[in-house]
């Protein structure tokens, strides 16, 4: 009885709903279920370079930080990294136009790793 992965309202009511029939009790399917929730949402992938679509959250493998994408790479753009707000910030600059964001950097020792790529 795989659980779904995914935080929506009904995701979580069908795995509650999977794991009272497969006979936990109410509270504990739903404990079960929040938690598989919580997990969807923080699930990082491990990927080749630590490259990944934008929205998405990626880690290298033996990277130090987990990157959270906000826009594509490009190849003719600067890149450089700086720190605002307690966050590191990697910042793209391209040929003629302003600079914007590229992806927020999180250390990984503060980040729990939950899925990897297959």
């Amino acid at each position: 009885m795989p659980l779904k992965s995914g935080s929506s309202q009904e995701t979580i009511s069908k795995n509650i709903e999977e794991l009272v029939k497969s006979g936990h009790e109410s509270k504990q399917a739903a404990a079960i279920a929040y938690a598989k929730a919580r997990e969807s949402d923080n699930a990082i992938e491990i990927t080749k370079g630590g490259k990944g679509p934008v929205g998405s959250k990626v880690k290298a493998p033996g990277g130090d930080y987990i990157h959270e994408r906000k826009a594509a790479p490009d190849k003719k753009a600067k890149y450089f990294t700086i720190q605002k707000g307690g966050k590191e910030l990697r910042m793209m600059k391209k040929p003629g136009e302003s600079t914007e964001v590229q992806s927020v950097l999180t250390k990984t020792n503060s980040v729990k790793v939950y899925r990897k790529a297959k």
